[in-house]
């Protein structure tokens, strides 16, 4: 049996990389063009990320405060 704080924190993880993944199909530095896409690609890839491992942390408290 696995912890489900882990397996939602994978799984938003995975949906991180795809963001990422679209956000490298662009130069480095961005085009004038592109650069609002490729800063809202890499905000928004930042902002799950850090949600992402604030909720693990508060739902893995509460399987192991809980047991």
């Amino acid at each position: 049996m696995g912890s489900l704080a882990y397996k939602n924190f994978t799984d938003n993880l995975r949906i991180t990389d795809s963001l990422l993944k679209i956000e490298s199909k662009y130069d480095d530095p961005p085009h004038v063009r592109d650069k609002n896409t490729v800063e809202g690609l890499r905000g928004g890839a930042i902002v799950l990320m850090v949600a992402s491992f604030d909720s693990y942390l508060q739902e893995l408290f509460k399987e192991y405060l809980y047991i």
